[in-house]
């Protein structure tokens, strides 16, 4: 599992989560200690359906088709996912909202129950925006990084109102 899992770019925590649920779900068993796994009869038979009829997803897996492109620039394809955020360009027409953004997040960072880590996380993510934002070039994609980091830090923060208030406003500013 963790060859497979380093190949395919994923740190080891990750892997054990994926594991964890595959194995509860029934479609991989685990055979050895070290990270020896191997599919289950169910796995086998999941994985027979999704090719046997590509058009057609499964419980697993989505249907399946190929895209080919010639040449793209500036533009987005995303299929089959589940709480995923695409954002093509984070121009200076968005830059008002992300400073609004970064101003309640300093603001309000001690009031967000987070671990200590976490604020940590959040206040570096703060300080890299905030440098892409003064730079003469900044990097859209690095400015969507640290906004999609700290969203998912504040998904954690639960029972926060000012979290739940700050997310809704990235969630927000992602989704356009």
């Amino acid at each position: 599992m963790y060859e497979i899992g380093k190949e395919l770019g994923f740190d080891r925590n990750l892997i054990q989560n994926i594991v964890s649920y595959l194995k509860n779900e029934g479609l991989i068993e685990i055979r050895a200690i070290g990270g020896i796994i191997s599919i289950t009869h169910l796995g086998i038979q999941e994985i027979e359906k999704a090719f046997s009829n590509p058009e057609k997803p499964t419980d697993y897996f989505p249907s399946l088709n190929v895209i080919l492109i010639g040449q793209m620039a500036h533009s987005q394809i995303q299929q089959s996912s589940s709480k995923s955020i695409q954002i093509g360009i984070v121009d200076e027409n968005r830059y008002s909202e992300i400073r609004e953004i970064i101003r309640l997040l300093k603001e309000n960072l001690d009031k967000l129950n987070l671990k200590i880590i976490d604020k940590a996380d959040i206040q570096t993510e703060i300080q890299t925006i905030e440098l892409q934002m003064s730079s003469s070039k900044p990097k859209s994609t690095i400015i969507k990084e640290c906004l999609i980091s700290i969203k998912r830090i504040l998904e954690n923060a639960i029972g926060s109102m000012v979290a739940s208030d700050i997310l809704s406003k990235i969630v927000a500013l992602l989704g356009k």
